[in-house]
Formats: C-alpha cells, structure tokens, sequence
C-alpha cells in the first residue's frame, strides 16, 4: 500500500531541489517500496497458512474479507502486506524457523551495494578502497561458515592476492578491525 501523504512530501520536498531530482526521488521510493512488497511476499509463500494466522493473531490483525464472511488466507495475507513491516516478518520467521536465509543474504548485499553506491556518490573514496570493496563482493566462502574467525581467515587470504598487506588484526582493548589492508580497516560482522 502506497502511503501518500509521505510520497506527496518527499515531492514537494524534491521540488525544491529540481523536477528531475524530485522525480528521481520518487522513482527510487516507489522502487524501494516494490522490492519490499516482493521480498514480504517471497517470505509469505515460505509458511504455512496456520502460521501466517498466528503472524496476523500475534500482531493483532483481524482481517475483513470482501464478502463480509470469514476472512481466507489471503486476507490474512493482505493484511501483514500492509501492516507488517518487513523487519518484524524477518522476525518472526526466523523465530518460526522458516528458511529465509537466500532472502535475508540478498537484502544483506543490497544494502551493502547501496551502502557503497551512495558513499561513493557523496564522497571522494579512494581507488584502493573500491578495490578493496570489488574484492570483498568477489568473494565466494568454500563453505558456510558458522563462526566469524575461520570466515575471516578465508577472506583475509582472499585478499591476500590482491592487497599483500591483508592482514587479521591482533586483539588490543575492545576496538580492533578483523582485518587491515593498508589504511583501511574492515570489521567483520557474521559469516554473512
């Protein structure tokens, strides 16, 4: 569900900054809004019906069907569309153990590219650092991994052919980076 009273201001606040701008924005709000109503719905058609009910139940959703009889599944369905966001389905199916894990994997990695697309947008990043952001997308694990350290031992000799300079990054105090190639510093955050 389109929620227009927040697409109308993000119109008039784009307009200030130019037409094309303002309609940019738009574009890119209403392609994000498609890819998470996509995502919601990959997640949806992983569970049964019993325990979308429960979903609804839990977040206290009572769907109304259209003929005014019993709600089905699909209106259970529509309803977490609209009212459930995407982190709190995410939640709950990872707390009814429902295999999301190639759903999460691609949110993780789309948030990283547009991590690194608006970086390099609205700064001046060095050549070193894209190299060494291509060479981490590059990177393909032999195997899944269900701790941080072997995961970043394979990474840092990932990077190793590249950077000669990679290194793991020894313990001092609680701030350390995982792993250091030349000025920069990479923290590791899960095996994902």
């Amino acid at each position: 569900m389109v929620n227009w009273k927040s697409s109308i201001k993000k119109i008039g606040i784009a307009s200030g900054k130019g037409i094309v701008k303002g309609a940019k924005i738009v574009a890119d709000e209403t392609k994000k809004k498609a890819v998470t109503i996509s995502r919601k719905k990959q997640i949806l058609d992983k569970m049964y019906p019993g325990t979308i009910r429960k979903l609804a139940y839990e977040k206290g959703l009572r769907p109304q069907s259209f003929d005014g009889g019993k709600p089905t599944d699909d209106d259970y369905r529509r309803a977490i569309m609209i009212k459930v966001s995407l982190d709190e389905l995410i939640d709950f199916a990872r707390r009814k153990r429902i295999p999301i894990r190639e759903i999460t994997e691609k949110i993780d990695k789309d948030k990283a590219e547009q991590e690194f697309k608006k970086l390099s947008e609205n700064a001046n990043i060095g050549e070193m650092v894209k190299d060494v952001v291509n060479a981490i997308k590059n990177f393909k694990p032999s195997q899944n991994y269900k701790f941080e350290l072997p995961y970043q031992a394979e990474l840092v000799g990932w990077l190793k052919h590249k950077f000669p300079s990679a290194v793991i990054e020894k313990q001092r105090g609680s701030a350390r980076p995982d792993i250091v190639v030349g000025e920069i510093a990479i923290e590791v955050k899960g095996p994902t």
